[in-house]
């Protein structure tokens, strides 16, 4: 059968005729005259060699036929109105969903913790589950086209040209600052110089497994060179790692002042010219309808407009 030839409004008509057996009630129900309804009866009975309707005494009864369409065109045109009918609305009050966020560890102390205190009072049955991500500065792409992730935070900026798929939204800037042991022997004033900064011994948070850092690119460039004698995938391990050894590092200003709370850490201006960061929320194009999404992606831009801004380091 070629649907192109069909005028598939009759499936309206089909309904009501089999649902209401009244050809005067099936035209109050879908609004047409009773001669229209007539004659879309006569035009469903041609299509389908079927008289679907026949009177028995004062009522009209289905035909065998009729009684056998009746759940299919039910199914159907419940079907239809599923794939036209607008996205139901998201209510966090009772909503029982699990979203999966690929992220670091950056991202998990500075946004977790007061993401996860509004969700608890506005939606107690949603779930976060955290993924780590592969790459400091790259957007997990195919994580997010494959749906395993409903989106991303890290340091990805505004989406660029290679990830046309992806939207994005900045949250904040962010900025390196030079941390020591408070108690480094070398490093005791408010500042430190760019001099004695390189000549120190680092340690460098690094995703990859070889190759330089974009700080260590950053200094070739400019014909410079630091040595590094500790790699670590975390952030979080980093700060202990300074305040018991002579190591020196770069790290973001907002989680080095969180950790500086309880670790015997000072943090200093870098003495090197190092471009800000810009942290960011990603997701992918498809899922930008996706009523739930946006409402998470809503809670995560309150509380990044609510954090606080850096301050300047000790000089």
């Amino acid at each position: 059968m070629n649907l192109s030839s069909i005028d598939l409004n009759l499936l309206v008509a089909l309904e009501a005729l089999l649902e209401e057996r009244s050809v005067t009630r099936a035209a109050r129900r879908v609004g047409l005259s009773q001669p229209a309804m007539s004659n879309a009866l006569g035009r469903l009975r041609a299509l389908l060699d079927d008289p679907l309707l026949q009177r028995r005494g004062t009522r009209m009864e289905l035909t065998e036929e009729g009684t056998r369409l009746t759940p299919l065109t039910v199914a159907a045109l419940a079907g239809v109105r599923r794939l036209l009918a607008p996205p139901p609305a998201f209510d966090p009050a009772s909503a029982t969903r699990e979203f999966a966020i690929g992220l670091n560890d950056y991202a998990e102390a500075l946004v977790l913790p007061g993401l996860l205190e509004n969700i608890a009072q506005a939606a107690p049955r949603v779930v976060l589950r955290g993924y780590r991500v592969e790459s400091l500065f790259l957007p997990p792409e195919a994580d997010l086209e494959e749906g395993r992730f409903d989106l991303a935070l890290g340091f990805y900026g505004a989406a660029p040209a290679p990830h046309r798929a992806l939207l994005s939204e900045v949250l904040w800037r962010e900025r390196n600052v030079c941390v020591a042991a408070a108690s480094h022997p070398r490093l005791r004033g408010r500042s430190v110089t760019r001099e004695a900064f390189l000549a120190e011994r680092h340690a460098a948070v690094f995703y990859r497994r070889g190759g330089p850092g974009l700080m260590d690119s950053i200094l070739a460039g400019r014909g410079q060179t630091r040595q590094v004698a500790c790699y670590t995938t975390h952030f979080a391990s980093i700060f202990p790692v300074i305040a018991q050894t002579e190591l020196v590092a770069a790290v973001p200003e907002r989680l080095a002042r969180i950790h500086a709370r309880c670790q015997p850490i000072r943090l200093r201006a870098l003495p090197v010219s190092f471009p800000e960061f810009e942290f960011a929320m990603v997701w992918h194009q498809r899922r930008h309808g996706d009523l739930g999404l946006a409402w998470l992606r809503s809670q995560i831009l309150e509380r990044a407009r609510s954090a606080p801004a850096t301050v300047p380091a000790s000089k």
